[in-house]
């Protein structure tokens, strides 16, 4: 599972817009199994407003994939060379309402740090982001405006990783080194609204702990937080209504997706799953994830609301 194996295994603070619970979301499921024979481990990691999706996938043989599903049409997108070096992997994390796609390439996991590099697609051109100075670089969300938002870190998934901002070819950092933003070591940003104006992420505090957090580069306001009586939050993405999405582990440590609408929390699960992981947010509404069928397979979905959000 692309999202969760990089990085999923209490306090609740409260954010400019306040919090409390809420009732599930009205909508329907979608299953998304990408059609090729033998391929299995679905996982969707973006939506855009047209409804097109980037993600991941096993074949036959086992093989992790990157696909797009543009225009209801699905392909396969490997990073170039992938083919002549199997052990590549590429995983699409998010897909803008231009077509631009963020991506992460693993060349080398016996390297420090895996070995991850980032790039956007631009049409059939990969563009490569890496943070400057640092091993690796993990590129997680583009907004509309070709913003980028992810990690970079060097030997390790906690102390040397924080979150980035690249915008107008300008790097920053929840490193301590790009004021007013704060020091923020294990952290990563995850989407993005236009102009960077707020962004959402996941963080683990000195004891271990996994928080979502809301952050407002322009004055570094950094508010981690989390889903009610859970002991493991994550956020993945934000819409332009600001709404937030990601997912939880309940006191049982078993994981829910959720949607922050309006103030209020809401759980998404998939029916009959035994885990639901929500990714992904279009400005619609319209969530997309992945979920862990009765009998332990995954499967991408996407949950269309009802009504939509424009329609509310």
């Amino acid at each position: 599972m692309s999202r969760k194996m990089i990085l999923a295994v209490l306090l609740t603070v409260v954010l400019p817009i306040g919090m409390a619970f809420g009732q599930g979301v009205a909508g329907t499921f979608t299953p998304i199994d990408f059609p090729a024979p033998g391929s299995n481990s679905t996982f969707v990691n973006g939506i855009n407003a047209r409804g097109d999706l980037v993600g991941t996938y096993n074949d036959a043989n086992g093989l992790q994939h990157g696909f797009a599903r543009i225009d209801g049409q699905f392909k396969t997108i490997d990073y170039p060379g992938t083919a002549d070096h199997l052990t590549w992997v590429t995983t699409l994390w998010a897909i803008n309402n231009s077509g631009e796609i963020a991506g992460t390439v693993q060349f080398d996991p016996a390297k420090p740090g895996a070995d991850y590099h980032g790039f956007v697609l631009r049409g059939d051109d990969f563009e490569s982001v890496q943070f400057p100075g640092h091993l690796n670089t993990i590129t997680a969300g583009i907004n509309d405006d070709g913003e980028v938002v992810g990690c970079y870190h060097d030997y390790n998934f906690s102390t040397t990783m924080h979150g980035f901002l690249f915008s107008d070819g300008n790097f920053s950092a929840l490193d301590g080194n790009s004021p007013p933003l704060p020091d923020k070591p294990n952290s990563m940003n995850n989407g993005a609204t236009r102009g960077g104006g707020s962004v959402v992420g996941l963080w683990t505090d000195t004891a271990g702990v996994t928080h979502g957090y809301y952050l407002e580069p322009h004055d570094g306001d950094f508010k981690p937080f989390d889903y009610p009586d859970s002991i493991h939050t994550e956020a993945w993405g934000i819409n332009a209504s600001r709404e937030v999405v990601g997912f939880y582990a309940d006191q049982s440590s078993n994981f829910h997706g959720f949607v922050l609408h309006r103030g209020h929390f809401h759980s998404i699960d998939f029916p009959g799953a035994m885990a639901t992981f929500a990714t992904a947010i279009n400005s619609q509404g319209s969530l997309a994830g992945g979920y862990l069928d009765a009998a332990g397979n995954q499967h991408g979905f996407v949950f269309t609301r009802s009504p939509r959000l424009d329609q509310s």
